[in-house]
């Protein structure tokens, strides 16, 4: 695998990570807020678990996988530097 490919693979898993969190009132029993600023669709959001590997639902609401536009923006992105961010 050559460094192009590590770095969409990073890049894919960076919008994974940093997409806007779900509203834990949805989560539990609904929410009824109309200006709610979380995100209220869980099967757009790609489960933590999954990525990890350690998910153990039947029947999780969360994505097990990646979104289609998941590669939109690879050409702007700054990978080495985001990669510095977390340490590595």
């Amino acid at each position: 695998m050559g460094n192009q490919d590590l770095h969409k693979a990073a890049f894919v898993l960076h919008k994974a990570l940093t997409s806007p969190p779900i509203c834990r009132h949805l989560l539990t029993s609904g929410c009824y807020r109309s200006d709610c600023a979380y995100s209220h669709d869980p099967g757009q959001k790609t489960c933590l678990f999954w990525v990890r590997g350690k998910c153990r639902e039947t029947e999780c609401r969360f994505m097990h996988g990646f979104a289609d536009d998941g590669i939109d923006g690879f050409e702007q992105w700054d990978g080495l530097e985001w990669l510095r961010e977390q340490g590595y």
